[in-house]
């Protein structure tokens, strides 16, 4: 193992927890640019999409390290929310009836998804620059 792999392990920590947050601003972003998409390849409208978080504490085990961090684990389609379904007979889209099936995505949902993401992303960077500090600190202290 090398000796200075342990000690940057929280910045290793703090940077997994940032992509994650980034990955999941990029999903709640594609979701909200979907919201009309009433016709995707398979014929459907647009499904939503959300991630699946899972530790990572494996790889930071077995090298004697407690450290660990997040990542994606899936990215999934919001299968059991329905879809919106309004009366518009003016629509390419709509039914011999004028229904018009929209996505499952919601708005506020998304916004709030966003909102949390930036929130955890602001918390993984003051994490990160925490972390630095305390190494710049230590540094200093052998000089």
């Amino acid at each position: 193992m090398d000796p200075l792999d342990g000690p940057f392990r929280g910045l290793d920590t703090a940077m997994s927890g940032l992509r994650a947050q980034l990955r999941r601003s990029e999903v709640a972003a594609r979701n909200l640019a979907n919201m009309q998409t009433t016709k995707t390849e398979t014929g459907e409208p647009y499904r939503r999409r959300m991630l699946v978080f899972e530790e990572v504490l494996e790889d930071a085990m077995s090298s004697g390290g407690g450290a660990g961090g997040v990542r994606v684990a899936a990215e999934l389609e919001d299968t059991d929310t329905p879809f919106t379904v309004v009366h518009d007979p003016g629509h390419p889209h709509a039914d011999a009836e004028g229904f018009v099936k929209l996505p499952n995505v919601d708005l506020f949902r998304e916004l709030v998804e966003l909102s949390v993401a930036e929130r955890s992303y602001q918390s993984n960077l003051s994490a990160l620059r925490t972390y630095r500090g305390m190494l710049e600190d230590t540094l200093a202290n052998f000089r």
